[in-house]
C-alpha cells in the first residue's frame, strides 16, 4: 500500500429529513385501508369534528374527509402539508390543513369530537420535554365536553397487523 495515498474528504450531508420528502415517505408508509376504515368508523362513532395531529401527507385526513367528517389536519412539515393539500384538491376533497407543532399549538377555540394521533406519530417525539408538551395539550385542547364536565382523551395503540 502506498504511503502517499490521499483521500477526499466528503462534505457532511445536508441536514434533511424524510418529512422533507413526502414522495419517499409515502413509499415507505403507504395507505392502509384497514387502518383507514378503523379510524373512519371510530370518528363516526364520536362525532363529525376531527383533529388529525401529525397528519403528514394526509393518508388519514383525506379518507376521514372523504367519509364526510369535518377534518382539520395538522403537521409540522410544510412539505407534507403541501402534498396532502395537492392530493385533497386532486380528489375534490375539502380539507383544512394547518402547520403546527403537536406539543405547542392553538387552534383558536376549535372544538373536536375526536383527536387522532395515529400510526406511531407519538414516537416521533424525541425528548422528554417533547412528550411533556404533547401530553399537556390534553389539559388545554378543546375536546367536546362529556357529561359532568369530564373531558375524554382516547388513545388507540393499534397493531399494524389488524385484519378485517
Amino acid at each position: 500500500m502506498s504511503s502517499g495515498a490521499s483521500f477526499d474528504i466528503v462534505a457532511p450531508m445536508e441536514q434533511s429529513s424524510l418529512y422533507d420528502r413526502p414522495d419517499l415517505y409515502d413509499l415507505i408508509a403507504p395507505p392502509d385501508p384497514i387502518l383507514q376504515r378503523f379510524y373512519v368508523e371510530m370518528a363516526h362513532e364520536r362525532g363529525a369534528r376531527v383533529l388529525d395531529l401529525a397528519c403528514g401527507s394526509g393518508r388519514l385526513s383525506i379518507p376521514l374527509a372523504k367519509a364526510r367528517l369535518q377534518v382539520v389536519g395538522g403537521d409540522l412539515s410544510s412539505q407534507m402539508l403541501q402534498r396532502a393539500r395537492r392530493s385533497a384538491e386532486t380528489q375534490s376533497i375539502e380539507l383544512d390543513l394547518v402547520q403546527l407543532d403537536v406539543g405547542d399549538f392553538d387552534l383558536r377555540g376549535g372544538a373536536f369530537d375526536t383527536i387522532i394521533v395515529a400510526m406511531n406519530s407519538v414516537l416521533h417525539l424525541h425528548s422528554l420535554e417533547d412528550f411533556r408538551s404533547f401530553f399537556s395539550i390534553g389539559r388545554e385542547a378543546s375536546v367536546t365536553r362529556w357529561p359532568a364536565g369530564i373531558r375524554r382523551l382516547h388513545a388507540e395503540f393499534c397493531d399494524a397487523q389488524l385484519r378485517p
